[in-house]
């Protein structure tokens, strides 16, 4: 056996030699279900450890790779699958440890602290809408005060133990030679150049040096023997719902958060099994553009929200502590500007005129999400009505990629040489929201909203018949449009605006109506 998984491992190519040493391992084992990588015993624990993590995993096969592919939207690097829908599509895999030698980026250190993945674009979906509504906080809240079935610290304890003996178990005794060979790539590769040294703060002054940073030896270590998400075993917290629900996926259902994630989703409405249609980002049988289904992950602000918070907690803490430290002089705290973060983070009106204030209600649920009907088929500058109907009915966080206006539609290559002000409609109703540019060149427009990554309107701009603003900063319409957001700064009022939630056609007339020259 050890012949064949040695000849396996020097085949070509060489992204394939893990899954072909997994397959091999599995297909010489009669199809055992216990997973322990590496050609010899860890030289850190003994033998049960791979049973002490209880891992619960199968092979990788073909259609697993292209279905996971499909999923994330990415090659992984996969040892085994955790676990599957009823479809018989991967919900979480193992990933390699070690896979940042696949990917050439080893040299600081080889080991990925992300150990299993959730990758089920179902659960995935229904995790980050969760998450954005701050599940964990509330689920980090309830752990503390004892309220989670159960599910204590210590238990959290011993699920990061666990998880870390997994870990453990996979690398085996590859890791020596995985060091070794950074350490050959950082031989090869030409010295950095010197860091530059800022100085600033009482510490540059005084001379103090910068704290060290940790070798490659050290950090693959602490990465090591780190708990789920990567943090330290002995500070157990929720940090992240996806690796708590991932980890429980693939350890034979053994972690009791990841429990309570599972049902919580459930009892959110969500097939935690699979339904009747997400299987079809999953099948390589369906082209994409035939799907009616398909999640593709966003970035989770709400915890971005978290870290800005802690960020403003520390600076008041330090400004009552000089406030103290002063005889009790009074010192007025300064507004952080955060500017997009900030400015959804904030719920008081803090507008004036021309500003029109809008009542939540506006955004309420009607008959298509927050809008009566769903987008126009035939979005103006090639823009995409999937991603358009989600982004204006069924979001109210969310926006889409910074520069997407710039690089993905055709909106500059059709009006740099358009002599006329350019009238933006409503992408469900079809009503004028916005005229541009306005006080303002064309070359000052297009400065500013590559400068924000977004197109970014003025007061002036802006035509307030059918547009409001959210006391939270939230721009919508009055059909139900999520727009984008209101974030002033130094010189005014600024709309950051979604350019597929202005793409529309006009309801009433041929696209080409303007009202004016352009500036």
């Amino acid at each position: 056996m050890s012949l064949l998984l040695g000849l396996q491992f020097f085949s070509r190519p060489r992204r394939l030699r893990w899954l072909r040493v997994i397959t091999g391992f599995a297909w010489c084992c009669g199809g055992t279900r216990s997973l322990r990588a590496g050609s010899g015993p860890s030289p850190r624990e003994p033998p049960a450890a791979a049973a002490e993590a209880r891992l619960a995993v199968g092979p990788v096969s073909a259609s697993d790779m292209g279905a996971l592919e499909r999923q994330l939207g990415y090659r992984p690097y996969p040892l085994a699958v955790g676990a599957r829908c009823v479809h018989g599509h991967p919900q979480a895999f193992v990933w390699d440890p070690l896979a940042r030698f696949h990917g050439g980026r080893a040299r600081r250190a080889p080991l990925d602290s992300g150990l299993f993945r959730l990758s089920c674009p179902l659960l995935v979906q229904a995790v980050d809408r969760w998450e954005a509504e701050g599940a964990v906080r509330q689920l980090q809240a309830e752990v503390d005060e004892g309220r989670v079935s159960e599910c204590s610290r210590a238990d959290l304890e011993e699920a990061n133990r666990r998880h870390a003996l997994a870990r453990r178990a996979l690398v085996g005794n590859r890791l020596e030679e995985a060091l070794q060979r950074s350490r050959e790539a950082d031989a090869a590769a030409p010295p950095p150049p010197p860091p530059r040294r800022k100085r600033t703060g009482a510490g540059a002054k005084s001379g103090a040096r910068p704290p060290r940073a940790l070798s490659r030896e050290e950090l693959s270590e602490l990465v090591l023997n780190s708990g789920v998400a990567g943090q330290s075993p002995s500070k157990p917290e929720v940090k992240c719902l996806h690796a708590q629900l991932a980890d429980h996926l693939c350890r034979d259902h053994s972690n009791p958060l990841g429990e309570a994630i599972l049902s919580g989703v459930a009892a959110r409405g969500v097939a935690v099994h699979g339904d009747s249609q997400c299987h079809q980002q999953c099948d390589c049988g369906v082209a994409r553009e035939a799907a009616t289904w398909w999640y593709t992950p966003v970035k989770n602000k709400q915890k971005l929200f978290t870290r800005l918070e802690r960020r403003k907690q520390r600076q008041v803490a330090r400004l009552e502590a000089a406030e103290e430290g002063g005889g009790g002089a009074a010192i007025r705290v300064p507004h952080v500007n955060m500017g997009l973060f900030d400015a959804l983070t904030s719920k008081a009106p803090r507008y004036g005129p021309p500003v029109v204030i809008g009542e939540e209600s506006l955004m309420s649920q009607k008959a298509h999400g927050t809008s009566e009907v769903p987008v126009q088929k035939d979005l103006r500058w090639n823009c995409g009505a999937d991603l358009a109907d989600r982004i204006c009915n069924f979001n109210r966080h969310y926006a889409e990629n910074a520069g997407y206006w710039e690089r993905s539609t055709t909106f500059l290559k059709e009006e740099e040489a358009n002599t006329e002000e350019i009238t933006f409609f409503d992408s469900n109703s079809g009503d004028p929201l916005f005229y541009g540019p306005r006080g303002r060149t064309w070359q000052s427009f297009v400065k500013e909203s590559r400068s924000h990554g977004w197109p970014s309107f003025r007061d002036a701009e802006v035509n307030w018949d059918y547009v409001r603003v959210l006391p939270d900063g939230e721009c919508v319409s009055t059909a139900g449009t999520h727009l984008g957001h209101n974030l002033p700064d130094g010189t005014g009022n600024r709309y950051c605006i979604n350019l597929v939630s202005v793409a529309g056609r006009p309801a009433d007339g041929p696209v080409e109506r303007h009202i004016g020259p352009k500036a």
